[in-house]
């Protein structure tokens, strides 16, 4: 915690704002966090998404003989 207040404090100066320090602190945060956040948001898409369900990632019986040849 005295880390952090220490690196606000060289951003916010009488001249600044506060929130200018805030801004750099969290554009800081994201920049660091940028793979944790993508991976999160991928989960998120899997789990809510039709992306791999059991009917699209396996052919049915009739396609699959179609495919290798032995259906005909």
């Amino acid at each position: 915690m005295i880390l952090v207040l220490g690196l606000v404090s060289i951003w916010v100066t009488p001249e600044t704002d506060v929130t200018t320090g805030i801004g750099l602190i969290s554009a800081g945060l994201a920049f660091a966090l940028q793979q944790v956040i993508i991976s999160l948001a991928g989960y998120i898409v899997i789990l809510r998404g039709d992306t791999f369900t059991s009917e699209t990632a396996s052919p049915s019986a009739a396609c699959a003989a179609t495919w290798c040849g032995c259906g005909s």
